[in-house]
């Protein structure tokens, strides 16, 4: 019962992640980041290419973007770095 709640909790999150991604909205982005935590948030977005995840972090807050960059799964920031080279670095020292 508690992995179906958590996994359509998840699919929720991916849904709204994807909306806001296209609708280029980092006000939502970040609602979602505060009501879902930093470790769900990080979950959901490895599941998505290094593109959208390049996009998303873009849209956040420097502190923010370099705390789900450690929170990311492995095989998702090599993703990031092979699909979007120098991506991770611009992502760090990008003022926002």
């Amino acid at each position: 019962m508690i992995f179906q709640k958590s996994s359509h909790q998840q699919e929720r999150l991916k849904r709204a992640l994807r909306a806001a991604v296209a609708a280029h909205k980092p006000e939502v982005l970040q609602i979602l980041l505060d009501a879902h935590g930093e470790k769900v948030f990080a979950k959901v977005l490895a599941e998505f290419s290094a593109r959208i995840i390049a996009d998303v972090l873009s849209m956040l807050p420097i502190h923010a973007r370099s705390r789900l960059l450690d929170k990311l799964a492995r095989h998702a920031r090599k993703r990031l770095q092979v699909q979007q080279p120098g991506c991770m670095m611009d992502l760090l020292l990008q003022n926002k």
